[in-house]
């Protein structure tokens, strides 16, 4: 009778942990539970905190993979990255990174989602995508990286495209990085006390949207457009950026709409390049550093309107090739059109 009641006990105890225990088998996800090189398509499941002291804590080598890191910290040391690899398809999601010679790096990668990751103290950067097409990443935060936060890139004749959304960069070297890109939208994404360059830069891409972005205290540039076109810059705030706030270089046929620079070190707002359009921007109080316009333009064939210019420490208007200048603006070719009044409301 005692040793039914017992078996009757263990098995009890026995089916009790079995319907606690995740139903990982049942839903089809792998557990992760060490270092893994993943072969094979699949979503996998991380179980505990993974540390080790050198290497890649997840290597991807196969197409269709879905990383739920569940909340744990995978941890590296050396020049390798705490998730590395690439291929098609790639989900990685809800986790902390740490160390490593990158966050999370990736090449090639095709349709790739990165959510819900915060990287921490990576050697290189936090997150970063060489050759790659098409991607999403979404709430992730980069924190005390030493190069740069997120860099996203393919080859010079191939073109990548995708969403940043919400992300945040605080104290790397550099912010945001996007080179040859097409139809890509950067929203919502905060990028704080970048210590060796700029905030957010796009480069050789067109089609590129930048919505209600904020930089603080970028080392240089706080927005940089350069050797692209047709892009559009709407309602980013830049602050205290230790060069230009918002700067587009070769940059053509784009718009820049109801932006707020301030108190960057040079200029508030550069433009050197053709056929672009500045509208209603509130640049007011730059030049921190000694002197700087609040817009100026280095380039013809612009057009400026409906723009608020105050308080900006310019140098004096010789500074500005000759053309008219105030403290505020230096249209410096005197070859662009300026409709309305560019220091108070206006009508349209």
């Amino acid at each position: 009778m005692k040793k039914t009641l017992k078996n009757t006990m263990a098995v009890l105890v026995l089916l009790s942990a079995i319907a606690a225990a995740p139903a990982w088998a049942a839903e089809g996800r792998t557990p992760i539970w060490e270092p893994v090189n993943i072969l094979t398509p699949g979503k996998y499941i991380v179980t505990r905190d993974i540390v080790i002291p050198v290497g890649i804590v997840i290597n991807i080598a196969s197409n269709n993979v879905d990383i739920d890191l569940n909340g744990f910290r995978l941890e590296t040391a050396g020049v390798n990255p705490v998730i590395g690899g690439g291929g098609e398809n790639i989900t990685i999601r809800n986790g902390v990174v740490f160390g490593g010679g990158a966050g999370i790096s990736l090449a090639p990668v095709q349709n790739v989602t990165i959510e819900d990751i915060k990287s921490t103290k990576a050697a290189g950067a936090g997150i970063e995508l060489f050759d790659a097409t098409g991607f999403a990443l979404r709430r992730n935060q980069i924190v005390d990286c030493t190069t740069i936060g997120i860099a996203v890139g393919a080859p010079p004749l191939t073109e990548t495209s995708g969403i940043l959304e919400d992300n945040q960069v605080i104290r790397c070297q550099e912010g945001i990085n996007i080179d040859n890109a097409s139809s890509t939208i950067l929203k919502l994404n905060r990028v704080e006390e970048t210590n060796g360059s700029f905030g957010i830069r796009i480069g050789n891409s067109f089609g590129v949207l930048l919505d209600r972005n904020t930089v603080q205290d970028a080392l240089a540039q706080g927005i940089w457009v350069e050797g692209s076109f047709a892009c559009k810059l709407h309602n980013n705030l830049v602050l205290r950026s230790g060069g230009p706030g918002i700067e587009l270089v070769g940059t053509v046929d784009s718009l820049l709409l109801d932006n707020v620079v301030s108190q960057s070190g040079l200029d508030g707002v550069v433009i050197a390049g053709e056929r672009n359009h500045i509208e209603r921007n509130v640049m007011n109080f730059n030049g921190a550093g000694g002197a700087g316009w609040g817009l100026l333009i280095v380039a013809p064939d612009n057009v400026y309107r409906g723009n608020t210019a105050r308080g900006n420490a310019g140098p004096p208007p010789a500074a500005c090739g000759g053309a008219p200048a105030t403290s505020d603006v230096c249209d410096s070719f005197g070859a662009s059109s300026s409709l309305g009044d560019n220091f108070m409301p206006f009508l349209l």
